[in-house]
């Protein structure tokens, strides 16, 4: 089923596949961390954020979330699941092709990103007979590879889901509804002024 905002734009009155890429409020080696590339929003607050989100519609009967983690984040990330009323099931992780680079970090340099599989309601389970490990090239700063959102979607559609959203996209994907502050200048889509979203075909 469809919904029409007051804009006029059509979103899905649920979703049940939503990626969710939040902007926590961490910092890497040397200054180039998350708040010197985009705002960010304090860990307390991210649940209300995340919320307030115009496409963030999980459908309660069934839904996988994809939320993207890092090192740092990991804790507050679970507690962000459990929060939102969401059963972590399962991780993916982006192996990052760097070109010989290394990462940010302190202790060590982080060449990996998690994602954590979470599950809302009943959903059948995929059983892909895949790794859960994906590798492919670093681009810019928090731009997610589109070879893990064709797993994301492999996952979806073997289980039956195919209304899928974005939160916090930095740019329009094929297939999916997706808002964020990449897509139209407001902050993380937080804000009811201006369009929030883009759909491709």
């Amino acid at each position: 089923m469809l919904l029409t905002t007051p804009k006029g734009t059509v979103i899905h009155t649920t979703y049940n596949m939503i990626s969710v890429d939040c902007p926590w409020p961490e910092s890497g080696g040397h200054r180039k961390g998350a708040p010197d590339h985009y705002p960010t929003v304090p860990y307390q607050l991210m649940p209300v954020v995340v919320r307030a989100q115009i496409l963030w519609k999980p459908d309660p009967m069934g839904a996988l979330v994809f939320l993207w983690t890092t090192i740092t984040s990991c804790e507050r990330t679970y507690w962000l699941a459990r929060v939102l009323g969401l059963l972590p099931v399962s991780k993916l992780y982006w192996l990052k092709d760097r070109g010989g680079q290394l990462g940010l970090g302190q202790y060590t340099r982080h060449d990996m990103e998690e994602v954590i599989v979470c599950r809302l309601g009943t959903v059948p389970v995929p059983r892909l007979q895949e790794s859960d490990v994906v590798v492919a090239p670093v681009r810019k700063h928090s731009e997610k590879p589109s070879e893990m959102y064709e797993l994301f979607g492999r996952m979806g559609e073997a289980s039956g889901l195919y209304r899928r959203a974005e939160l916090f996209a930095r740019d329009v994907r094929p297939g999916w509804h997706v808002c964020g502050e990449g897509i139209d200048g407001k902050q993380h889509g937080v804000t009811t002024q201006g369009q929030l979203w883009k759909e491709t075909k």
